[in-house]
């Protein structure tokens, strides 16, 4: 998995990963295409709200653990325990 350096970028990669998805499969569930989920994960884009909520639904998360779930990451704070937990 690729570091990136965006808390929402790396939440997502993070709860990509422990749902054993690929990006090309979290970007077909959610309609978008793989370069622009990409450069989501990466931190080379940001996505708007409709986009935020077809991969929250996509990864089977409320939007607002979405959000939580990246206030943790902006923190300094890991959510590996939380998703293991």
């Amino acid at each position: 998995m690729e570091q990136t350096h965006n808390p929402f970028g790396r939440t997502l990669a993070v709860l990509r990963v422990h749902n054993g998805i690929s990006r090309s499969e979290l970007a077909a569930a959610a309609g978008i295409s793989y370069p622009y989920y990409s450069e989501i994960e990466t931190g080379k884009k940001e996505p708007t709200l409709a986009v935020i909520r077809r991969l929250a639904a996509a990864l089977k998360i409320p939007v607002s653990e979405l959000f939580r779930l990246e206030e943790r990451f902006a923190a300094g704070h890991g959510i590996i325990w939380e998703l293991i937990a």
